[in-house]
């Protein structure tokens, strides 16, 4: 996230990279490798990069969409896997392909900054892809303690919780793209 920019999604993810890598398809033919995840970036690391699928991945309409979006998992496995699916190629290329992908995006949507940028989620483990964001990227590529990167979610549950204690807004039109802040969620009490 970049301070004062609105909250984009700059493309699939690592999750994403690990649906591409773990599981077995008739729509991904020889994928899957048994394992859960790619540690760091391993797989990928071993591939090549497919231009003809990158520049198809770098074409998608959605990238080219204004900010706030955000990238659904239906919408990935509605467009993405079956362009992933067609090309027929061995999955370190897949995996390293996506890796290339997703750094890419998030080297067009930093531009020439130099802001920090903070990663969390499981891509923060991904040696190899931090490598390749920060190749892609002027952009200081920050990467959090492992409790930040790992309960990210937890954390920013309970600050939603406690803004909406205090009656402050905890929903964003800039993160969102509603016309105004609101204070979402309720308070149960319990008897």
């Amino acid at each position: 996230m970049v301070r004062g920019a609105p909250v984009q999604g700059t493309g699939p993810r690592r999750d994403r990279i690990r649906r591409v890598h773990r599981e077995p398809s008739p729509q991904l033919p020889c994928c899957g490798s048994g394992n859960p995840f790619d540690r760091n970036g391993t797989i990928a690391a071993k591939g090549n990069v497919d231009h003809v699928l990158l520049a198809k991945l770098n074409a998608l309409p959605f990238l080219a969409q204004k900010p706030p979006r955000s990238l659904g998992r239906e919408w990935f496995n509605a467009e993405v896997v079956p362009m992933i699916a067609d090309r027929g190629i061995p999955l370190p290329d897949r995996m390293r392909t996506m890796v290339e992908h997703i750094a890419q995006q998030l080297g067009t949507s930093l531009k020439n900054t130099r802001t920090p940028v903070l990663v969390t989620g499981g891509g923060a483990h991904n040696s190899f892809l931090l490598e390749r964001m920060r190749a892609n990227t002027q952009a200081d590529i920050h990467v959090p303690d492992r409790t930040i990167v790992d309960y990210k979610e937890a954390l920013v549950f309970a600050l939603l919780g406690l803004l909406r204690m205090r009656g402050e807004a905890n929903t964003l039109a800039s993160v969102t793209g509603a016309k105004h802040d609101s204070v979402g969620g309720a308070v149960y009490l319990a008897n």
